[in-house]
């Protein structure tokens, strides 16, 4: 994934969304950065307001449906017996075993690298690894993502509270995953789709559900720019277990091309594998390219940079430790 130096840097270009939106940064000249943190005052013109008071209007009843779960992400384990009790507990660190467990093997799996002709032409080409993928499993390996609603909540505030048109990015749609069930829950919801693999694009394209009214899915290496989506066009952009997928020197160009394209106030909602996950950790020799930049079966490439959590299997009595990134960023209102 990508690093904590990164995402300090993602900090810098937009406003972490809460329920609760306060902060406001200005670059050295005193003057608002143009992508920077940012929060009403009463210098914001009458335009502005009416946004700002939408959007804080749109974080308050999420306080009222059933969607906000006050105590979701709140639940600690505060004593190890009652660890099966539940499926999952929040912010729970390795024990000391479990650490030295990790290490060992980074270390284990540093000494297995990949053949670095096959690592170059993963780095270089990566979209004809993506092909194969989607060639093999077609649209039977992701899962919808019906979680949506529950962790991304913003987007179905802002269709509810409103009849204009609102416009998402679907990045790394694959075979619309994300994409059908966010258009299936407002009829005013425009979705842009993209990902690297024209198969995919394809796929997604055939699904019955699938309307080039309300949806228009294209192919595109998000470290390139694009012409298919006009800049300051979306209010919502979701780049979920994407940005692990490239070379970590193109994530920050990729990070600015999807922020041209999101209106002032627009968000980009991200969800991506931590440092150390168990997705990380499970990968076997001939695997690792450089440290915590991997390549999965089938050679399409992930890397890993924290959301702390302990799942548990009460079945099998099974412990799992995943880390997860999890990000909301806003545009500058404020040029």
């Amino acid at each position: 994934m990508f690093s904590n130096h990164l995402l300090s840097r993602m900090r810098s270009s937009f406003v972490r969304s809460s329920v609760t939106l306060t902060a406001k940064n200005s670059s050295a000249s005193g003057k608002p950065d143009p992508i920077a943190t940012y929060m009403p005052n009463s210098e914001s013109s009458p335009e502005n307001k009416k946004l700002e008071g939408s959007l804080q209007n749109g974080a308050e009843r999420i306080k009222d449906k059933a969607l906000f779960r006050p105590d979701f992400g709140q639940r600690y384990l505060e004593e190890e017996n009652n660890v099966f009790t539940y499926n999952a507990w929040d912010n729970v660190d390795w024990p000391e075993e479990k650490e030295a467990e990790v290490m060992s093997t980074i270390e284990r799996q540093k000494t297995a690298p990949m053949n670095s002709g096959d690592a170059d032409i993963l780095v270089e080409h990566p979209a004809v690894k993506w092909e194969n993928f989607y060639t093999t499993h077609q649209n039977k390996f992701f899962m919808d993502r019906k979680w949506l609603t529950r962790e991304f909540s913003e987007i179905f505030e802002r269709m509810d509270c409103t009849t204009d048109r609102v416009y998402a990015l679907d990045v790394g749609c694959g075979v619309g995953n994300t994409t059908f069930p966010l258009l299936s829950s407002g009829d005013n919801l425009f979705m842009y789709s993209c990902d690297f693999s024209a198969s995919a694009i394809k796929m997604l394209q055939e699904n019955p559900l699938y309307n080039s009214e309300r949806c228009q899915a294209f192919v595109w290496d998000i470290t390139q720019a694009t012409d298919k989506v006009p800049e300051c066009k979306l209010d919502f952009i979701f780049c979920i277990y994407v940005l692990s997928a490239l070379p970590p020197e193109k994530t920050q160009t990729a990070i600015n091309n999807l922020v041209k394209l999101l209106k002032p106030g627009g968000m980009l909602m991200l969800k991506d594998y931590g440092r150390f996950d168990l997705t990380q950790l499970r990968f076997k020799s001939n695997r690792f390219i450089r440290d915590n930049f991997y390549a999965r079966a089938g050679l399409t490439k992930v890397q890993n940079t924290v959301d702390k959590r302990l799942t548990v299997n009460r079945a099998k009595q099974v412990k799992m430790y995943r880390r997860w990134i999890q990000c909301k960023y806003m545009k500058s209102i404020i040029d």
